[in-house]
C-alpha cells in the first residue's frame, strides 16, 4: 500500500519487540515503520492510566461489558482483556501519528480496540478484517465490538452472508477485497531452477500442523501414491500441536525414511520450497482462498486439494486445481499420480492456473484497500464498487 501514497503502521499487539525486526526482514519489508505493543513498555501502562483518568465512566464500562460477556468463558475473557489493556496504547499512536484510518486485521480480540479508539479519536475511522475464523466461531463480545466499525471487509464472498447473519445493531457495509500474493516476486523464482537431484520426486505440504489441516490425510494420500516411486519424497513445512502425533503416525504407516518435516520457515525459504516441488496438496476440509495454493499457482506449481468453500471457486472448474471429494484420501493419491505420470496435464493445470491466479494480485488488493480507505476518510462511506450488495 506504501506504493499507493499511503502511509502505513503495522501495529502488533503481541510477540517479542526483540523479534520484530526479524519478522519484518522474513516478510521483506525490513525498512518498513512499525510498533509493537508490549506489556514490558512503561508507554502501555502510561496510556492505560491516561485514558481511565481522562475517560473514567467509558473504560469502567467497557470493562464491565467485558466481564459480563465473558464471564463464562474464563478464556475469552482473559484474551479479551489482554487485547483491551493495550488499547489505549494503541489510541495514544494514532493520536500522535495524526492517524486517518485503523484496519484492525482479524475481527476476533484485535477487535477490542474499536470502542476504545472510538472514543478518544471519534474522527478516526476504523474498518474491521473478518475471516473465517471470525465469522464461524465469533467470540462473545462480537456484535457489540463490530457496532464500532465503519466498514468490514473480507476476502471471500462466501463470508458476506454469515457477516450479515451475526445481525450487527447497524447495516454496516461490507466490502469484498482479495488477500493477494505477490505475483511479481513470484515470477523472478519461478524463472530459477529449483528441483532437487534429477531422480528426486518433491511432493509438498504448506501448513499449520493443526487437527482442522488434516494433515494425516497427506500422509495417507502419500503412502499410497509412493508405492511405486521409490524415489519419491513428502516435505511438510510448518509447525503446530500436531507435529508428535503426524511423526508418529509416518512411523506407523512405514514411510518415515521418506517424509520431512521441515518445521516452520520464513516466507522466502516457504516461497524457494514450494517452487521446488512437483506438486503440492492441501488436505485441509475447512479453507477459504489458502495463501498456499495461491503461492504455489504463482510459482507454475500444481496443486491438489479436497473440493471444499473457497478452494472450489479457486479451480477455475478442476482445472487450475486438481480436487478431490472431501475427505476421499484415495481420489487425492489419484490426482497425485496423474500429475506425476503425465506431463501435458501438468502442462494444462498450470496454464489454468496462470489464468485464474490475476484475480489474487497484491497490487490490486493494495489499490483496493487504498480506495477504501480514502473514501472512508473523504465521507465516512466506503467507496460503492467495492460494497459487497444483496
Amino acid at each position: 500500500m506504501t506504493d499507493q501514497g499511503v502511509d502505513v503502521i503495522p501495529v502488533a499487539l503481541r510477540g517479542d519487540p526483540r523479534r520484530l525486526r526479524e519478522r519484518l526482514r522474513a516478510w521483506g519489508i525490513a525498512t518498513q515503520a512499525a510498533e509493537l505493543l508490549s506489556f514490558r513498555q512503561a508507554r502501555v501502562w502510561r496510556s492505560l492510566l491516561w485514558f481511565a483518568a481522562r475517560h473514567p465512566v467509558a473504560f469502567t464500562m467497557q470493562v464491565a461489558w467485558l466481564v459480563r460477556d465473558n464471564i463464562l468463558s474464563p478464556l475469552h475473557l482473559v484474551k479479551s482483556a489482554f487485547v483491551l489493556l493495550k488499547a489505549p496504547a494503541l489510541l495514544a499512536l494514532v493520536i500522535q501519528r495524526r492517524v486517518d484510518v485503523v484496519h484492525v486485521f482479524w475481527g476476533h480480540y484485535p477487535s477490542f480496540v474499536a470502542p476504545i479508539v472510538k472514543i478518544g479519536a471519534p474522527a478516526c475511522r476504523l474498518s474491521i478484517f473478518l475471516g473465517a475464523y471470525s465469522v464461524r466461531r465469533s467470540i462473545p463480545s462480537q456484535r457489540r465490538l463490530l457496532a464500532y466499525a465503519d466498514c468490514l471487509t473480507t476476502h471471500y464472498e462466501g463470508h458476506v452472508d454469515d457477516i450479515r447473519n451475526l445481525r450487527l445493531r447497524t447495516e454496516t457495509p461490507i466490502a469484498v477485497i482479495r488477500r493477494g500474493v505477490d505475483l511479481a516476486r513470484a515470477s523472478k523464482i519461478r524463472g530459477l531452477s529449483h528441483a532437487g537431484p534429477q531422480f528426486e520426486e518433491r511432493l509438498g505440504v504448506v501448513c499449520t500442523l493443526a487437527p482442522y489441516k488434516s494433515v494425516d490425510h497427506a500422509l495417507r494420500a502419500f503412502k499410497l501414491v509412493s508405492q511405486r516411486r521409490p524415489f519419491l519424497e513428502l516435505h511438510i513445512v510448518g509447525d503446530g500441536p500436531e507435529r508428535a502425533a503426524l511423526e508418529n503416525l509416518a512411523r506407523t504407516l512405514g514411510i518415515v525414511d521418506r517424509v520431512r518435516f521441515l518445521g516452520r520457515l520464513g516466507h522466502a525459504d516457504t516461497l524457494e520450497a514450494i517452487a521446488g516441488f512437483k506438486v503440492l496438496m492441501l488436505t485441509s476440509l475447512s479453507e477459504f482462498y489458502p495463501n498456499t495454493l495461491k503461492e504455489a499457482m504463482a510459482l507454475g506449481i500444481p496443486c491438489v486439494a479436497y473440493a471444499v468453500p473457497g478452494i472450489v471457486e479457486m479451480a477455475a472448474g478442476g482445472h487450475g486445481i486438481r480436487l478431490a471429494r472431501p475427505g476421499r484420501i484415495e481420489e487425492i493419491a489419484q490426482r497425485i499420480a496423474e500429475l506425476l505420470e503425465d506431463p501435458a496435464h501438468v502442462t494444462q493445470t498450470v496454464s489454468a492456473a496462470d489464468r485464474q491466479i490475476h484475480e489474487f494480485d497484491i497490487q490490486a488488493s493494495a489499490a483496493k484497500l487504498t480506495a477504501l480507505f480514502q473514501s472512508l476518510t473523504v465521507d465516512g462511506l466506503p467507496s460503492a464498487h467495492l460494497v459487497a450488495t444483496k
